[in-house]
């Protein structure tokens, strides 16, 4: 099993689940408005985090300089704090599950509308199941580690409540070994195992425990609540517009497919195929873009042909005075003395 995701939504954390970090920190003698400087953040969001901002808090935390004690278990710190209400729709939908391996299936199911920072999958093999969470980028050690030790810690804070008892595990296997253990130890209970994938080890009868608190006449309203807001969220983004405005905006540098595409956190390919899917082509987008300025500095100053292609993101002014031409079926002097105006 393995929770739905499209790669060409823009990625984010709830603030609901960042609250967790930034409430952590202030507990821990940091000011919220300290980090989120160290993070090259001017505030907090007031709704959901983009994801390079939350990774970029993620890194102020494990750096020395906002607090000495700071950093060290931060990760088990954060799951120990981690509650049901912090998932949002999908804690609601938690309540109302009757077995553990019921609740699983909906973390499973539905881990996207709490954040886009990884995902879970479950395999089982016999009597061992394990649950495997892998970070949605490739991050240095000190990040990888705090992030995989509040994922798992916070799963196993909130088993344990929904369960009203604790979930023994058979094994907590990591890529990123702690240098001194003896936290994870005493919080999860089980031998530590270095591994190729960070996963939570356990028994598969676990998921037959009911849970005492659950409620499942609430469970179709929120099933069917919780399967709109993921439509919602995994719905194709409009993205001309958004490609429009960063070609604009950088026209001067010469944007081309692969630095847009990074700047929206998607592949070059992804991003062909996103305005493929909506008529599309990032040439064609460009050079629109490139048409109308050039038209307006034609028309509305009096700057010499090579800063105009300069500011369009031409090298040489005899490129700039090819591609109008065969925008505008005239030359660019033409053009300025009104000679190819409609």
């Amino acid at each position: 099993m393995e929770s739905l995701a499209n790669p060409l939504a823009p990625a984010r954390v709830a603030a609901s689940y960042a609250q967790v970090l930034l409430q952590c920190i202030a507990e821990e003698g940091v000011p919220a408005a300290e980090l989120l400087q160290a993070a090259g953040l001017a505030q907090q969001p007031a709704e959901d985090w983009a994801l390079d901002d939350f990774l970029n808090l993620l890194q102020a935390a494990t750096r020395a300089e906002v607090s000495a004690d700071l950093a060290p278990a931060l990760g088990l710190r954060l799951g120990q704090r981690q509650r049901v209400h912090s998932f949002g729709l999908l804690g609601l939908l938690l309540l109302s599950c009757s077995t553990l391996g019921e609740a699983l299936q909906q973390v499973l199911r539905f881990e996207a509308l709490v954040h886009d920072l990884g995902r879970s999958r479950f395999e089982a093999r016999g009597d061992e199941g394990r649950l495997i969470w892998t970070p949605a980028r490739e991050l240095d050690a000190a990040r990888h580690a705090l992030l995989i030790d509040w994922i798992f810690a916070g799963l196993q804070q909130v088993c344990d409540w929904l369960s009203g008892r604790r979930m023994p595990l058979r094994a907590l296997q990591l890529r990123h070994l702690p240098a001194h253990p003896a936290a994870h130890q005493a919080f999860f209970r089980a031998p530590l195992q270095a591994a190729q994938q960070d996963a939570l080890v356990f028994d598969v009868g676990l998921l037959d425990w009911r849970l005492p608190q659950a409620d499942p006449t609430l469970q179709p309203a929120l099933l069917q609540w919780a399967e709109k807001a993921l439509a919602q969220r995994l719905r194709l983004p409009a993205w001309t517009p958004r490609v429009r405005a960063l070609l604009q905006r950088d026209l001067a540098q010469g944007p081309s497919l692969v630095s847009v595409a990074a700047q929206l956190d998607l592949s070059s390919r992804s991003l062909q195929r996103a305005l493929q899917a909506e008529g599309q082509g990032f040439q064609a987008l460009l050079d629109g873009v490139r048409h109308q300025q050039a038209c307006d500095y034609l028309r509305h100053g009096r700057l010499p042909l090579a800063e105009v292609a300069s500011l369009l993101g031409f090298r040489h002014a005899s490129a700039f005075s090819q591609a109008f031409s065969q925008w505008q079926g005239c030359s660019p002097r033409v053009y300025r003395q009104g000679g190819g105006r409609s």
